[in-house]
């Protein structure tokens, strides 16, 4: 009802419900590229100290960008860190997938996989993924000695690390494989 009283009408109703719908959208595009820039600047970060050189200045201004890039900075100056792979392209040639990771760092002598989060929180579903990072890894260049996943948090700055042992991986990279099986079993249902 409007203020009158009368019952709106589909014709009136329309326009408002569109806009509702313009504007989640929007909010939810605007949320992905904060997190899109943070990654490209660790993206970016990670090569410079590879090539030896220096990151130039941060020319962001979207407070929750520069909220994200510092987190990952505080994260990074409070160990002991070498890039040793940045956007590492991973191939399992034994199990038919591809995906990209992070990067690979050095921390405290230990070989690790990392890849990066803005999302609200840390989700099973990234446990898998990572395991996928890491068997594809391993298939093609050897043993890791561990995993993690670093989340930024872009509305505050704070971040979290979520580290993986070698008996995380071995419990999520079968879930992961029983996942890509659906998967593929899924695309070829398709087809009738």
């Amino acid at each position: 009802e409007n203020s009158s009283g009368a019952q709106f009408t589909a014709e009136e109703l329309y326009p408002v419900i569109e806009e509702s719908l313009k504007q989640h959208q929007v909010k939810k595009e605007e949320a992905a590229g904060v997190g899109e820039l943070i990654h490209k600047f660790a993206e970016e970060f990670a090569k410079t100290k590879i090539a030896g050189q220096e990151i130039g200045d941060i020319k962001e201004t979207d407070e929750r960008v520069v909220n994200g890039i510092c987190a990952f900075l505080d994260w990074y100056n409070a160990n002991n860190i070498t890039f040793l792979e940045s956007e590492k392209i991973v191939y399992s040639k034994e199990h038919g997938f591809v995906g990209i990771t992070d990067a690979v760092i050095e921390l405290d002598g230990k070989k690790i996989i990392l890849d990066y989060k803005s999302s609200k929180g840390i989700y099973s579903d990234q446990y898998y993924q990572l395991a996928a990072y890491w068997l594809a890894y391993e298939e093609e260049n050897g043993k890791l000695d561990g995993a993690m996943i670093l989340h930024f948090d872009k509305e505050n700055g704070d971040f979290s690390v979520k580290e993986f042992s070698r008996e995380d991986f071995e419990q999520n990279y079968p879930v992961f494989l029983h996942c890509l099986a659906i998967k593929k079993r899924e695309k070829e249902l398709a087809k009738y």
